[in-house]
């Protein structure tokens, strides 16, 4: 039986006019907050519904964890009050607050692993699980947000009164708890997926420069191979040129496919054509949500991410090779080790830029 852990981040609350000593007390959910995770509570239990009649993918909670601050107590009364109203379901009893949820106690401006802890301890809650398969789990940011990265291997942003469903593997065989976000019920927000749709143009934009200037390039190189006083110019470096020119062509390639998948992505989603589901979800591709649940806004940002990766940075690494072999034909290091040496250095520099980057790029995340 597959377990399955939710998370749920709660509502957004009232300022708090409380002392420094009690400032996660008094906080009470605003009219949107509340308005929204009563929209979140109702998706969820319509997922509970559907999902039930089907033994592969039936969610039953067995244990509900939570904080102790006000916002989110008053956020999993608005989940329960919904879930009793709409299924009759009374999650009370296995209500349990845990500690180690509170901000007061994981710290949110430094990493004390407690996140480590809590999710060996997930583990063996869900090892002992014989009827239910669920465990979830109302609490702040960033500590959730630790726990996918502890889970999934990556962070995974949550939203006000948002819920992730994350699929576990392994659970009875491996301690270290392991799974991939399945779905996510989000509040209805127009302005982020206009947001959203705004950065995809963008990419697509500069995907369209970029294979406009390589073809540009190509064009004079493709002219350079054709000319026969040109070509003799290269030698015995005429195999770089080949070589350069291959891989621009590959770049090229690269940046129209990712300019037609972000172009692709901008389609309203009232055109957005469905497929026959798979017979086992299993062979559902693990890296995108299930729509539905999840919103059109979750698809366009795992898709324009995917694509970000797997087509448009690559064709960036490709494009930087097939310069470095033009460069090679051009200035024609006279010995072997200086086509060595050139290519470390271009490769070290590459790598270096990286670390650069990694260090001093932007650093984003969200707290409560």
């Amino acid at each position: 039986m597959t377990k399955y852990l939710l998370l749920m981040r709660h509502g957004s609350h009232e300022s708090s006019k409380a002392t420094s000593s009690e400032q996660y007390k008094q906080r009470k959910l605003s009219d949107k907050g509340e308005k929204h995770t009563r929209e979140v509570s109702g998706a969820l239990a319509e997922v509970l519904q559907a999902f039930g009649g089907q033994d592969d993918i039936k969610i039953s909670i067995g244990a509900v964890w939570r904080a102790g601050t006000d916002e989110v107590v008053a956020t999993l009364d608005v989940v329960k009050n919904v879930l009793w109203e709409r299924l009759q379901c009374n999650i009370e009893p296995i209500e349990k607050h845990v500690k180690e949820l509170d901000p007061s106690v994981f710290n949110p401006y430094i990493n004390t692993e407690s996140h480590i802890a809590f999710v060996k301890s997930l583990a063996d809650i869900f090892s002992k699980m014989k009827t239910n398969n669920a465990v979830f789990i109302i609490g702040h940011q960033p500590f959730l947000g630790w726990v996918t990265h502890e889970v999934v291997g990556k962070a995974i942003p949550i939203d006000r009164s948002g819920l992730l469903c994350i699929a576990l593997k392994n659970v009875h065989t491996n301690k270290r708890l392991r799974g991939y976000l399945q779905w996510v019920l989000s509040p209805s927000d127009e302005n982020t997926e206009m947001e959203i749709k705004e950065k995809i143009k963008s990419k697509m934009e500069m995907s369209k420069f970029l294979s406009v200037f390589i073809s540009t390039g190509l064009v004079f190189l493709l002219g350079s191979i054709l000319d026969k006083d040109k070509v003799e110019y290269p030698g015995s470096y005429i195999l770089a040129l080949y070589a350069s020119t291959g891989l621009l062509f590959m770049s090229i390639g690269l940046y129209l496919a990712s300019m037609y998948a972000y172009d692709r992505l901008l389609m309203p989603t009232r055109f957005w054509a469905d497929v026959p589901p798979l017979k086992k979800h299993g062979k559902r591709p693990a890296w995108l949500v299930w729509r539905p649940p999840s919103s059109s806004l979750w698809v366009l940002y795992q898709n324009m991410m995917r694509i970000w990766r797997y087509l448009f940075t690559p064709a960036t690494y490709i494009a930087l090779l097939g310069i470095l072999f033009l460069a090679i034909a051009v200035f024609r290091p006279s010995q072997p080790v200086s086509i060595i040496g050139t290519v470390l250095a271009v490769l070290t520099g590459l790598i270096l830029f990286w670390f650069y980057y990694r260090h001093f790029g932007p650093k984003i995340g969200s707290e409560d």
